[in-house]
Formats: C-alpha cells, structure tokens, sequence
C-alpha cells in the first residue's frame, strides 16, 4: 500500500479467510472498513476531501499497528477484492459502466509474489471482464513497486 501525495491507495480484502494483518489490528481494520463502506469503492470519495483524509488517516493507523511485520512474502499472494482505491482509471470505469449498458462487479487484484505478477480484474455481470497485467518486484518487507 502506497501513503503519500499522488500515490495510489487501496483497501483490499483478501479470499481464504487468510490475513497479512497481525493478530492485535481489529479496531483500526473495523474503523478503516466502516469508512469505506458507503463509498462505492472510492467512487464517492472522489468529491470528499473530508471523507478521503479520514480514510487516509484510518490506513495510516492500520499501517502503523502493522509496522515492523513482513506483509510482501507469499501470503500477499491471493486473489484480492477491492475495497476503496484512489486509482482513477478503475474508479473512470466502475463509475461510467452503465454508459456500455452495465454495471461492474466484483474489482480483484489477483497477486502472485513468487511469478511477479499484479493483475487488476473489473467484472461486468453475467460474463464480461476488463483486465489489466502488471508485473511487480517486492520492494521492502512492507511495499511492493508494479508497473504497467
């Protein structure tokens, strides 16, 4: 997860009921969760600087209780489902999905730390996708760089 000016954040939960987050982070999860909740991925957020920085402040917190725990080995790869993002592409797309007649579904981020692979997945219900691949080198025990 990237913290900064102009960096991309992101709010991720992860399939299989496995988690990167060490054991004592329930309070700042559920105070992160219940921002985003109503933000339609970050859609919303877009034209709120209040509700963003409170998010950011939540993310920051989240970090903070994670800092000094490895979050880039093989338990980060998974199949993610995006929560909130500050990715303007993704929130272009989910935003203008009924301008093609539809509206999106589920947004993944599909990592696999071992291949170096990031890939972003937009579904569109009943069968259409928009599908983004990425490659990525873990930087540090807690950043991993991608690029397009």
């Amino acid at each position: 997860m990237n913290i900064g000016p102009g960096r991309r954040l992101g709010a991720l939960a992860g399939g299989g009921g496995r988690s990167i987050a060490p054991v004592g982070s329930p309070p700042a999860k559920d105070d992160l969760l219940s921002l985003i909740s109503d933000q339609e991925r970050g859609v919303r957020t877009e034209g709120d600087l209040s509700k963003r920085s409170k998010i950011v402040a939540a993310i920051e917190a989240l970090a903070e209780v994670g800092k000094g725990t490895v979050t880039t080995d093989s338990r980060l790869s998974e199949t993610w489902r995006m929560l909130w993002t500050t990715e303007k592409e993704q929130l272009f797309i989910i935003k203008n999905a009924g301008f093609f007649r539809t509206e999106a579904g589920d947004v993944l981020q599909v990592i696999d730390v071992e291949e170096g692979t990031l890939n972003n997945v937009i579904t569109f219900p009943p069968s259409g996708v928009f599908f983004v691949r990425s490659t990525i080198e873990v930087a540090s025990s807690q950043r991993v760089n991608f690029r397009y």
